[in-house]
């Protein structure tokens, strides 16, 4: 998987509290600026204006990169944690070995995601989303 050129844009669940919580962690370690990020629950959001499936947005995070290359799922997060310079996690995450059963798991937490981020006391509330 080729690195991501930057700005990235992050389109995330803004309605999920444990995907806004996660923004948030990533913002504040965004020293250099390099993501973007959008709510997908947003009102204004319209997937069209990106190119982007209705309805696989809804079930995956989706990252973009300056060159209109898109990554989704864990390959976002790749995409995420190369430029937030994660030390070599996106390369363990990209190996052959465990890409497939990191997909897997996000697959059942994204699935999952509402009632996960109910029971999260680390989460921030609803309200958290103004942050963003």
């Amino acid at each position: 998987m080729e690195k991501p050129t930057y700005p990235l844009q992050i389109f995330f669940d803004g309605a999920c509290r444990l995907c806004t919580a996660q923004m948030i962690r990533f913002r504040e370690r965004d020293k250099q600026r390099r993501l973007v990020f959008i709510d997908i629950s947003s009102p204004e959001f319209k997937p069209e204006d990106f190119d982007l499936d209705p309805d696989l947005v809804q079930k995956y995070m989706y990252a973009r990169d300056a060159h209109g290359r898109l990554a989704r799922g864990l390959d976002a997060f790749i995409w995420i944690w190369q430029a937030l310079d994660y030390g070599f996690l996106p390369w363990v995450a990209g190996l052959p070995g465990i890409k497939p059963v990191g997909k897997f798991f996000y697959r059942v937490i994204s699935n999952r995601r509402y009632w996960l981020g109910k029971g999260d006391k680390n989460a921030c509330d609803f309200l958290c989303a103004k942050e963003m």
